[in-house]
This record gives C-alpha cells, structure tokens and sequence, in this order.
C-alpha cells in the first residue's frame, strides 16, 4: 500500500511503464455530508511495458473525497480487480511518444 502523495509520486516515477491507458466511467457519486463523498468509478486500464509485455485489466476505482477551502479533493483511491490480463506479446503498432516505433508489427496489406 502506497500512502501520501510523496510516495505515490516516486512510484510513479519509478514505473518502466512506456504507455499506459486509464479509463473511468460511470462513477456513483454519494454525498455523505457537505465536505465529505465517496465514489465508485467503472475502471478499464491498459499498460505497456519497457519489456514489450502489457497487461489489460478491468475493475472499479474506489474513492473517498473531502472538501476543503471550497474545493473538492480525492482523499483516498482503492483499485477493486476484476480481472486482469497479461502477456509477453509486443507492443501495439505504434507507441506514443516513442520514436522509431511505427514499424513494430506492422500489418502486411498485400496479404503475403
């Protein structure tokens, strides 16, 4: 478990990852008081790695918030794991941000 936004930062930062996805949708907001809330958001991700490996996962983000000077703010983030898939295959044809990567497993379209 990672807490504070210290160490939450230097394990990002840490991370070998070259892409990665992070989707959320159709969150339930509930209001528990008039600076206090919790979330569930609709979670898909997908991440790929320095190592060509990626994983694909699905699963809800939980989430308190509290507000403070007016101002809305996550207080606590808990992932709940659906699933989750992983592979060694490489990545995608084209890595954003990454350059010289257009070419990896490109599809032949004369079909040969």
């Amino acid at each position: 478990m990672i807490a504070g936004r210290e160490p939450f930062v230097a394990h990002v930062r840490a991370l070998t990852m070259v892409q990665s996805i992070h989707q959320g949708h159709m969150p339930e907001i509930e209001l528990i008081s008039e600076t206090a809330a919790t979330g569930i958001w609709v979670l898909e991700d997908y991440s790929i790695w320095e190592d060509g490996s990626f994983n694909h996962g699905c699963g809800h983000d939980l989430e308190t918030y509290q507000k403070a000077a007016g101002r809305w703010r996550i207080k606590t983030m808990k992932l709940s794991c659906l699933r989750m898939d992983r592979d060694e295959a490489p990545p995608p044809a084209y890595v954003a941000g990454v350059a010289n990567t257009a070419h990896l497993r490109r599809p032949n379209l004369a079909g040969g």
